[in-house]
């Protein structure tokens, strides 16, 4: 059984993120600024963030056309 017949039916995305620190207060359009801010937070969260950019990154290669939202734990 598949969920979602053809990726032109996702519109939006959203990645959960556990920590953005002083930055991020709330969820928030990832674009490469972002991206690179939650790189630079990497160690406040080390056994979470890095792996979470690297899905964040892998999917906005896959899903380049549409908006992709960080939820932040910490908002």
């Amino acid at each position: 059984m598949r969920v979602i017949k053809d990726l032109s039916n996702i519109t939006t995305i959203g990645h959960r993120a556990v920590h953005g620190g002083e930055k991020f207060s709330k969820s928030i359009v990832i674009n490469q600024k972002v991206l690179k801010t939650f790189k630079e937070l990497a160690d406040l969260a080390p056994l979470h963030n890095p792996p979470n950019i690297m899905g964040i990154e892998a999917v906005m290669e896959l899903l380049p056309d549409i908006p992709h939202m960080a939820i932040m734990d910490t908002a």
